[in-house]
């Protein structure tokens, strides 16, 4: 009896020492963290979550959401939220959530359900999606500005033969920069006022020289490139260059070169767009997501190390309990050993995906027959004995064989699963010419799924199939999407409930 008195103690403790390693972990993280009990009260948010959630923690604690968030119950986090309870799988998404006050906010959140209810992680993303917005607009302003001017442009030229008093105001009227040079010296004949105001030179400096005198051109080689395509060509368009201003700023412009002949002479028309704004906010973008990106390997890093101490200790009870013949307990503590393993598992499958989309894709003649063999040696493990599987003579493709060959195993490994409960297993890979693309198809005789949920196979995260009887992270099919997208192919499935279902993707021939 005493030492079981020991060994309660000892439990107590360990039980003691990882409920404060998860709250030190979780209240340090930068991200929100939230615990919703089955009768939807908060059990825990950490300071992260209460800044997102605009109430401190105390607030939250005991209450439910729907007290703290009246009407809720008619939006898409609810629904989250409700999914995740009754099905008891996971669920990633990005939300616009429109707060009690009338404020607006965009979080991605992860809902992952744990023993006592949900368990939440919340990143706030109102600022990237603000900047997304931004530079749409900007974009959009553009390519509107763009058609609008170059439509403008391209009807007065027209009237440049009929009358050079028209086309003298014409040529001052547009918002874009123009400017006349002659091809045989590249001498500026005439600008306009637009063109004046972008570059800081009066038009008297301007015309009657070269841009490589004025020092206007940043990038010599680049220039000469594109002259030599006007010489070739008659024209270059939408190039990007980078100019020095009179006052030595650099400012990135959008031009476009027309040629035309005129009194016997050669001459280039040049428009130019200072898209100098629309640059540095893609530079931003870009910068943000990569923070972004930094930020989620930071955070599957930082996960670990406590999922990894509750397995140890989780372990080392089950070990412990071994003598006791306490069944409840022993089943408790296989559990969260359990659920660790699968947290571990969707932590991998988040970084994997992140990765997938940074590969640089190599292309190179494929011969697909022995990279499915090679993909069927790598399986061997999963494949049972009396799965029947039958590969075709396959149309070599063009692609990079690392990343195709991740979408063979992907494909193989999920009909070798889905088909597995069946008295005969059968998995079928074949190929066809479609004309432009090479079509291969990895077909099954499994469970299937229902084609009006099939929208949802290729989002990160999402599973069509429970986890009690299919295990997964909801990763795989979201990789082989974006891997497929990459080298300009497509990707799709056609199945029937409790028939088998087919993923066939599309290769460009060259």
């Amino acid at each position: 009896m005493k030492q079981n008195t020991n060994d309660d103690k000892a439990a107590g403790k360990s039980a003691y020492v990882d409920d404060q390693l998860l709250h030190k972990t979780f209240d340090n993280m930068l991200e929100g963290v939230q615990i919703i009990g089955f009768d939807w009260r908060y059990i825990y948010v950490n300071d992260a979550m209460a800044r997102h959630g605009k109430y401190s923690r105390d607030e939250f604690v005991g209450h439910t959401v729907m007290e703290k968030y009246p009407g809720i119950e008619q939006t898409g986090i609810y629904s989250a939220y409700t999914r995740c309870f009754n099905e008891r799988v996971a669920v990633h998404m990005e939300n616009r959530f429109v707060f009690p006050d009338g404020s607006i906010g965009w979080f991605e959140l992860s809902f992952q359900p744990i023993p006592d209810g949900l368990f939440i992680l919340s990143i706030d993303i109102t600022e990237r999606k603000k900047n997304e917005e931004s530079i749409r607009k900007l974009n959009e302003e553009l390519e509107e500005k763009v058609a609008r001017r170059t439509a403008q442009l391209e009807e007065k030229v027209k009237q440049l033969k009929d009358s050079e008093t028209k086309f003298q105001k014409a040529f001052q009227a547009s918002a874009a920069g123009i400017a006349i040079t002659r091809i045989a010296d590249a001498v500026y004949m005439n600008v306009n006022d637009a063109f004046v105001e972008m570059t800081g030179y009066t038009n008297d400096e301007l015309v009657g020289h070269t841009s490589v005198e004025l020092g206007l051109i940043h990038d010599i080689k680049k220039r000469e490139a594109v002259l030599q395509q006007v010489v070739e060509h008659g024209s270059a368009k939408n190039f990007e260059l980078t100019i020095r201003t009179r006052s030595g700023k650099l400012i990135d412009i959008l031009s476009s070169v027309e040629t035309i002949e005129l009194n016997g002479e050669r001459l280039a028309i040049n428009i130019i767009y200072d898209i100098t704004e629309r640059k540095r906010a893609e530079e931003q973008l870009a910068s943000m997501n990569k923070d972004l990106e930094a930020f989620t390997f930071m955070v599957s890093h930082d996960l670990r190390a406590p999922l990894r101490a509750i397995e140890g200790y989780a372990g080392m009870l089950e070990h412990s309990h071994q003598k006791t013949n306490d069944e409840k307990t022993l089943k408790l503590l296989a559990r969260i050993q359990h659920n660790t393993q699968k947290m571990s598992a969707l932590i991998d499958g988040l970084l994997t995906f992140s990765r997938s989309g940074k590969e640089v894709v190599t292309r190179s003649q494929l011969d697909m027959n022995e990279l499915v063999r090679s993909s069927l040696e790598d399986l061997v493990s999963v494949i049972k004995d009396d799965i029947g599987i039958t590969v075709g003579k396959l149309h070599p493709a063009f692609g990079d064989p690392v990343l195709i060959r991740q979408v063979l195993i992907n494909l193989i490994s999920n009909a070798v699963k889905y088909s597995s409960k069946k008295p005969k297993p059968v998995v079928e890979i074949t190929s066809q010419d479609t004309g432009k693309t090479i079509t291969y198809s990895v077909k099954d005789n499994g469970e299937g799924f229902d084609m009006k949920y099939a929208g949802k196979l290729f989002n990160p995260f999402q599973r069509l199939h429970s986890q009690d009887d299919f295990e997964g992270t909801g990763i795989g099919l979201a990789m082989v999407h974006r891997i497929i997208a990459r080298h300009g192919g497509t990707i799709w499935a056609l199945a029937t409930p409790g028939e088998g279902a087919t993923f066939s993707f599309a290769l460009p021939k060259n």
